[in-house]
């Protein structure tokens, strides 16, 4: 039986293959594949059945129809590509095809060049995407943009990924060591981490170990402890890391953990570099103790109380040379041991960090009466207003009184109860 020419052998319709018929011929014209001949040109030469159906055009309507009428302009680019061979043969490509009332169709192709009468030709085939291959383009578009945020955002974010899960059975310090110790890598860091983190623009963080930015301390100790206590899921948590050049770098962390089956496999969260603000809270507290130090070292009385006569602090002095203990009398009027009316009327003439200086008298714990040089200032914070620190000197018995001093207390105040109340 004489072959039929390929492009009538590519149209042909369902048929048994009879003993003696092109085997390949109603083969290709069968296969669930779209089947393209296309000229150098860029024209189909020859169609099998399913590119019938995916364009929705015969036979006789496809053959030397020009690929643009086929595709979109990018892909009959790539078709173009194809044909001048730019492009590898069976480098999988993806195509955006048109059918006949232009609606596109996205398909999968490879092609092949082949001798078609003595010309350049190429045969194209291509598969329409399935479910599965259409989720995943959906995921690695969802992950390019993803990234694309991730990337570009100004705040630095990190990833660490444990090779050899975590195994949070164990006791809050085994599940530490495991933290610290063990294989893990670092998984996506954007450039504003990186950036944070001084690291060269030529070197690759996921190649550096972890622990050489995150080191096993006692303050990153307390860090992970506090992640186990908050269900692995923190917000401005401190660390202490370290920048590329070695350097100490104080951070907030916010955090959240990948746990299945009891292990977690990795951690990813936003770091916020605080270290100016703890050096200089770290100094304030210093300065603290210090100041704490010298009160405490001061031989006179010291009372701190607010516009309504309201003690807020006190040095050891006020226990020791005056018998009241301090612990009894804060946030209750002290104006039952120092005559407070004529010092907080001395609030209209002072100025914030200003003095003034005069004699009064002071009630001790058993009943007796001091004179006293009272230094009074006055100090105004933004949060708790006006407060007022008196320094009482206790003055000699056969001293002379001016005759401007304060009255004396009415009675002994009692001394507060268990409940904070006094008498």
């Amino acid at each position: 039986m004489p072959r039929r020419p390929a492009a009538q052998r590519w149209k042909g319709t369902a048929m048994p293959i009879a003993a003696g018929e092109d085997a390949l011929g109603i083969l290709a014209d069968r296969a669930p594949v779209l089947m393209l001949l296309l000229s150098e040109e860029g024209r189909v030469l020859a169609c099998n059945a399913e590119a019938e159906r995916i364009l929705g055009r015969t036979s006789a309507e496809l053959l030397d129809l020009e690929i643009g009428a086929l595709a979109s302009p990018a892909s009959c680019a790539r078709l173009r590509a194809l044909l001048s061979g730019r492009v590898e043969e069976n480098e999988p490509v993806e195509l955006e095809l048109r059918n006949r009332d232009g609606t596109e169709v996205s398909v999968e192709a490879r092609a092949r060049a082949v001798s078609w009468r003595g010309r350049r030709a190429c045969c194209l085939a291509a598969l329409e995407p399935g479910a599965l291959s259409r989720r995943l383009r959906e995921v690695t578009h969802s992950y390019d943009v993803l990234r694309g945020l991730v990337e570009t955002s100004c705040e630095p974010m990190w990833c660490i990924e444990y090779a050899e899960p975590v195994d949070l059975g164990g006791t809050d310090r085994e599940i530490i060591r495991q933290v610290f110790e063990n294989e893990c890598y670092w998984g996506v860091c954007n450039r504003a981490f990186t950036r944070l983190y001084n690291l060269p623009d030529d070197l690759d963080i996921r190649r550096q170990p972890v622990n050489l930015y995150f080191p096993r301390s006692p303050e990153n100790e307390a860090f992970v402890q506090q992640l186990i206590d908050a269900g692995f899921a923190i917000d401005d948590v401190l660390s202490l890391d370290v920048r590329h050049d070695g350097r100490a770098m104080y951070v907030e962390n916010t955090v959240r953990c990948d746990i299945r089956d009891g292990k977690l496999y990795r951690m990813w969260g936003t770091v916020r570099d605080v270290t100016q603000f703890k050096r200089t809270q770290n100094k304030l507290v210093q300065m603290e103790h210090q100041y704490r130090d010298i009160l405490t070292a001061v031989p006179d009385p010291i009372l701190v109380f607010d516009r309504n006569g309201l003690l807020k602090a006190a040095n050891p002095a006020f226990e020791q040379l005056l018998g009241w203990k301090v612990g009894e009398w804060l946030g209750r009027d002290v104006s039952g041991i120092l005559e407070l009316k004529r010092l907080l009327a001395r609030r209209r003439e002072m100025e914030p960090g200003s003095r003034a200086s005069f004699t009064g008298r002071v009630m001790r714990a058993d009943g007796s009466e001091r004179r006293v040089q009272v230094t009074l200032t006055l100090t105004t914070d933004v949060d708790d207003g006006d407060s007022f620190i008196a320094v009482l000197r206790l003055l000699e018995a056969s001293a002379p009184v001016p005759a401007e001093e304060g009255a004396r207390p009415a009675a002994l105040p009692q001394a507060p109860s268990a409940d904070g109340r006094g008498g």
